[in-house]
């Protein structure tokens, strides 16, 4: 447990995806009549990722295309959207999208919630996975993200492009409702 806290720093979310990945390799096996976890040799020797970045990344890159699509729109969003904006600058149908964003939320990377006026959103758990997602998606994919975007919702040239997007798509979703 101390091999855990000091990879993780305690940060649940880490701890949480390190032991996912330990019992990915076979490292970490549950123990069926009693509820625990045995551990099958010594974490030390087993070759794991060296940064949490890593073994992100490496989740990330498991994802299939539509989960990536998503997960990548999300973070160039800023890490919020709604599903509707999702499918319209990923250019996946709806049933695609939901389909996705329930895979991600079966991961616990993503969840939902409502906003103050009461719309249904999605936003990633974790500031850590944007980052990775994002730094994951080539510019040319995130500038087709924001030229998508573009296209449902206004501009403001003298905005920072997140932020700008982050306005576009409130009003997009705003003039939905």
């Amino acid at each position: 447990s101390r091999w855990l806290h000091e990879i993780t720093e305690g940060h649940p979310f880490f701890v949480r995806e390190m032991l996912r990945e330990l019992v990915r390799r076979g490292v970490l096996k549950r123990n069926a009549g009693h509820g625990r976890a045995v551990l099958e040799g010594a974490p030390a020797q087993t070759p794991l990722p060296c940064t949490f970045e890593e073994m992100l990344r490496a989740r990330v890159e498991s994802l299939e295309l539509p989960e990536r699509d998503c997960l990548s729109a999300l973070a160039a969003m800023g890490g919020e959207s709604s599903s509707a904006l999702l499918g319209a600058v990923t250019e996946r149908t709806a049933a695609e999208v939901a389909h996705a964003l329930q895979q991600l939320t079966r991961e616990r990377w993503i969840e939902f919630r409502e906003s103050a006026a009461g719309e249904r959103r999605v936003r990633t758990l974790a500031r850590s996975l944007v980052d990775v997602a994002l730094s994951m998606t080539d510019p040319e994919t995130q500038a087709a993200i924001y030229q998508r975007a573009g296209r449902f919702v206004t501009d403001d040239a003298r905005l920072d492009p997140v932020v700008r997007l982050s306005r576009r798509a409130w009003s997009w979703e705003r003039s939905r409702a």
